[in-house]
């Protein structure tokens, strides 16, 4: 019996019904859980849509509302508009919908933006321009018939509606104008055609200001930076501005600014400063303008003649500006200057220097990047992924300069809206650089540059670095360390037992904190419990008098959670006093002035009230949110620091690296399962940190240890990692392994599969193959190299991409035989009723994936996926509903990025890697959600291999040479302390193996 469709149009959307039909054409009501099971391959893309928004619980761009829900009874799903908008034709067809409309929209104005009575029409014409007599209900067209609204033309129709009507108020007029720029396509079609005035003309409306603080020519100035009312409401908490800022991973680009970074560096320093007065309006370029709101211009003119001031009275402005311009506005109400400027303080007293922020190269250290082949290259923007030759890359790029020149916010590439910003210029540049042919690598990338000159330079506290030479050290302890008793007792706030190796974690940390070391290294294993050995440290610490300042705990977004369920777990309440969480939302609180939403970077001083954590216990904050605040973080002194995955910092000249070296540790605690992920330098990066000028200067490093010499890397373990006569305390570094047999773990066996090509695959990469061997003449470049390991890559995946997938899954499936692997290793799974984790890093082939074991195994839900794009606080609600479940099988997809850190997911005890990474670390990490301190079943590792059947190429397939490298990558760096990842040679060496020559893998590794 076929599963029917039902549905019911209303005034919030549509109410979706489905059942089987009876022979007298009756349908049969059935629920929501069940639809899944009876639907056809034809109906199933559509469902496993309004699957992942229920599961996902997706909510709108435009109303924020969730994009679909069960009715009480889940025996119906509720669309909201905007989900109607964004389903593909075919999709809403078969979830009997209506059809997308055919109809056209055209956009007048009638007057100017800056007349009250501005606003805009709308009308609906048929293909001949023919007027039709039809009335909008949200993403329905109502007239003879009714018609869907697709989501360009929804979006459009509702930014539009806000103007239909004159808006009286001004401010509200711009910002409604505003959102219609932001919506309209960027050029007409024939299905939107738009006024010029509509399309050329843009209005910022400026209503509050903060200052921007630098040095030129060792002299202090500063520049306005506007915002809208947001910035001003925001501060009485009317809106939601500052949810959108800093969530402590946004990049650095401030996403509170009214004007974009190159628009507002051309007000600043063309318009604002070249013009003796303020203006009521600036015109910046091409249509776009600024006015200025009549509440701030008074203020503006006290920053514009305090700028040209001497600098006496620069430094007296810029020390309290508030205060100044309260002075200089007497006859202003004092709380309109607080509620339109943006407090700046005064540098610290203790800082050496501000300077903007300028990249470092260190020409003694060859970088290679901790990446793997992508699936496929192009740009990836949300969900979708843009494939994309050379030539295509090239023609993007022009594009993308050529709308950021024109200030546009968005722009198309291959008929996909792609957002105009330095991230997607930058990703762009790389991807024509990757894929150059090799005949023209000496040529220019690209036009436009960087676009590194138009971006806001980001200030940052100025440090003594041991680059070339040693500039700071941190002194040696001069006092006898201080008797501590071992093993040390377990505090008493702690609740659980310490294994024997984590006991020793905490009596080596305890010496060492006796000791006066200023830093140290814990490099356990991952999955033997590092976050529990530094908890026990600091109750111990604590208890006995030991942490007179609060301490400072730096880890990744996602693993933030983690510390304070450990906290939950492990240790009764208020064990470690108040815990403050300083990123994300947390930092409102923090702020020096409500409603500031400025970063330290920004305007290069403290913007956050840090006495407000100076009585705490401990601050939780990210990475990226002590990047972006690191001057408040280095005005408090902290008694210990510890760095969750300190691998973050493995570059010593990054931004994240330079605001953590600026702190005020007394002890510093680092933690990291891979100390050495790339580079070498990686570890001395760490050991800076932790103890500067213990190794010497980075280039003296380099030299001194040679990444290709085992003997002096044998020393460099010895000096880190054992305990000399005279180290005291015990080793710098502490590094145990699963290997060793330690107590509380599982068995663990891994699995290789090799399963033969089917045909189609076989085909596919032969002759793949063939065509690399045909043209190639000499050897090949990086690029080049890249390129054919990425095809054979894919293909060795599957010969398919995932949008040209057969309706039948099954048959789909078949012709993989990395799928058939995977599926058959399922089988066995399920029949044993136990648990798996699948690793699969194209996000495209993953719902694909799901789809099909939710379907062979009858499972009564989708099963859930973990990626990137999934924020922290979800992933570990994904996590727990999947630890949750009860015994019995099922299987949970992850990236292996971003799945592979910082979970515990011992409800699996299985992982399948469908696809493998360039690095073993990565997928060492990823086999370590499992296998880990807590798992009672012994643990199975699968590793699916494609091999092509034609004997000529068998022991040359992708996957087995893979396997090999990877085995090989893994024993050096279990053994000494070699970087697992060669960049280069690592590609020559796969190149030339899957290719059939003698310089490849054998002779190479």
């Amino acid at each position: 019996m076929t599963l029917v469709f039902q549905t019911r149009l209303d005034d919030h959307g549509a109410v979706i019904g489905a059942g089987r039909k009876r022979r007298l054409r009756s349908v049969e009501p059935r629920p929501v859980a069940d639809w899944a099971a009876l639907a056809t391959p034809e109906q199933r893309p559509a469902l496993l849509r309004l699957e992942v928004w229920l599961q996902e619980e997706t909510r709108g761009e435009l109303s924020k509302a969730p994009l679909a829900d069960l009715d009480d009874e889940a025996r119906a799903v509720r669309l909201s508009h905007e989900a109607l908008a964004r389903l593909s034709d075919q999709e809403a067809r078969v979830l009997a919908l209506p059809p997308a409309t055919p109809l056209g929209l055209k956009l007048d104005s009638d007057g100017t933006v800056f007349d009250p009575g501005f606003r805009v029409e709308t009308a609906w014409s048929n293909a001949g321009g023919i007027k039709q007599r039809v009335r909008r209900q949200g993403a329905l067209l109502i007239g003879a018939t009714t018609a869907r609204l697709p989501w360009h033309l929804f979006r459009l129709a509702e930014a539009a509606e806000l103007l239909a009507a004159p808006v009286a108020d001004p401010d509200a007029r711009t910002r409604a104008y505003a959102a219609l720029c932001d919506a309209l396509p960027e050029r007409d079609g024939a299905d939107v055609t738009v006024e010029t005035y509509l399309r050329d003309v843009r209005v910022f409306h400026a209503a509050a200001f903060s200052l921007c603080l630098g040095i030129e020519a060792d002299s202090l100035h500063f520049d306005p930076v506007l915002f809208g009312r947001e910035a001003v409401s925001a501060a009485s908490g009317e809106t939601s501005q500052e949810a959108i800022q800093h969530t402590g991973d946004l990049p650095d680009e401030e996403e509170a600014a009214l004007l974009p970074p190159r628009l507002a560096q051309l007000f600043a320093r063309d318009r604002f400063r070249r013009s003796p007065t303020v203006r009521s309006a600036y015109v910046l370029e091409n249509g776009t303008f600024v006015i200025i709101d009549p509440d701030l211009k008074p203020a503006l003119e006290v920053v514009r003649e305090t700028a040209d001031a001497d600098r006496a009275t620069r430094r007296q402005f810029i020390a309290n500006p508030q205060g100044f311009l309260k002075r200089a506005l007497s006859e202003t109400d004092p709380a309109i200057i607080d509620r339109l400027f943006i407090e700046t303080e005064q540098y610290s007293e203790r800082v050496v220097g501000v300077d903007v922020w300028r990249a470092t190269v260190l020409p003694w250290v060859k970088r290679a990047p901790n990446s793997w082949l992508p699936e496929r290259f192009g740009l990836r923007i949300g969900d979708r992924h843009i494939e994309l030759d050379h030539g295509e890359a090239v023609e993007a790029l022009a594009r993308m300069t050529d709308a950021k020149a024109a200030g546009e916010t968005l722009t198309s590439i291959k008929s996909v809206d792609v957002p105009v910003t330095e991230a997607t210029e930058t990703a762009l540049h790389k991807l024509v650089d990757l894929l150059a042919p090799d005949e023209h690598d000496d040529e220019p990338v690209g036009p436009g540059g960087s676009g590194d000159d138009d971006r806001p330079d980001p200030r940052f506290l100025v440090i003594q670095e041991n680059l070339s030479e040693v500039t700071y050290e941190a002194l040696s302890p001069s006092d006898p360390p201080e008797p501590v008793a071992t093993p040390v007792a377990a505090p008493a706030s702690l609740r659980s037992s310490l294994k024997t190796h984590q006991q020793a974690g905490l009596d080596w940390l305890a010496r060492h904190l006796a000791a006066g070391t200023p830093g140290v290294l814990l490099a356990d294993d991952m999955g033997l419990g590092k976050t529990l050995q530094a908890l026990a440290f600091l109750a111990w610490a604590r208890a006995v008098g030991r942490l007179p300042q609060p301490v400072l705990i730096v880890a990744p977004t996602g693993l933030l959670d983690n510390w304070r369920a450990e906290m939950d777990h492990h240790f009764v309440a208020d064990a470690f006093g108040d815990v403050v969480s300083a990123y994300g939302p947390g930092l409102k609180a923090l702020r020096s002035v409500s409603g500031r939403t400025l970063s330290d970077i920004k305007t290069g001083t403290d913007q956050l009230a840090v006495h407000r954590w100076a009585q705490a216990g401990i601050v939780l904050t990210t990475y990226e949110t002590l990047r972006d605040y690191h001057f408040s973080f280095a005005k408090t002194r902290f008694s210990v620091a510890i760095f969750d995955e300190v691998q973050k910092l493995k570059n010593p000249v990054s931004q994240l690296s330079r605001a953590a070296r600026a702190l005020n540790i007394d002890f510093k605690l680092a933690l990291t399962g891979t100390p050495v992920e790339n580079s070498l330098q990686d570890l001395w990066s760490i050991m800076d940190l932790l103890w500067p000028g213990l190794l010497g200067s980075s280039k003296g490093f380099a030299a001194d240890y040679p990444e290709d010499d085992p003997d002096r890397l044998g020393l460099l373990h010895d000096r880190l990692f054992e305990a000399g006569a005279e180290a005291g305390p015990g080793p710098l570094a502490l590094r145990r392994m699963k290997a060793d047999g330690l107590d509380g773990l599982p068995t663990r066996t891994a699995h290789r599969h090799e399963i033969d090509m089917p045909d189609d695959q076989a085909a596919e990469y032969s002759g793949e193959v063939a065509k690399v061997l045909a043209t190639r003449d000499g050897g090949a470049k990086p690029g080049a190299m890249l390129v054919v390991l990425q095809r054979l890559r894919n293909i060795s995946l599957h010969p398919c991409p995932p949008a040209q997938a057969d309706t039948d899954l099954a048959v789909y499936a078949a012709r993989s035989a990395r799928f058939q692997a995977a599926l058959t290793i399922l089988d066995r799974i399920a029949g044993k009723g136990e648990k798996a984790l699948v690793f699969l890093e194209s996000r495209e082939m993953q719902p694909l994936f799901a789809d099909l074991v939710r379907h062979r195994y009858g499972l009564d839900r989708l099963p859930q996926r973990i990626t990137g794009e999934v924020p922290g606080h979800k992933r570990r609600a994904i996590v727990d509903m999947f630890q949750a479940r009860p015994p019995g099988f099922d299987v949970l997809i992850l990236s292996p990025k971003a799945g592979g850190v910082g979970l515990t997911i011992t409800a699996a005890n299985h992982v399948i890697h469908l696809s493998r990474w360039w690095n073993p670390a990565v997928e060492d990490q990823s086999n370590d959600r499992v296998y880990r301190i807590g798992q009672r079943r012994p643990v199975h590792i699968h590793y699916p291999l494609a091999v092509h059947p034609d004997p000529a190429l068998r022991d040359n397939s992708f996957d087995l040479r893979l396997d090999a490298l990877l085995a090989h990558k893994r024993t050096l760096s279990t053994h000494m302390l070699a970087p697992p990842d060669r960049g280069e040679e690592d590609a020559r060496s796969m190149y030339g193996a899957v290719l059939g020559q003698r310089e490849g893998l054998e002779t190479n590794l």
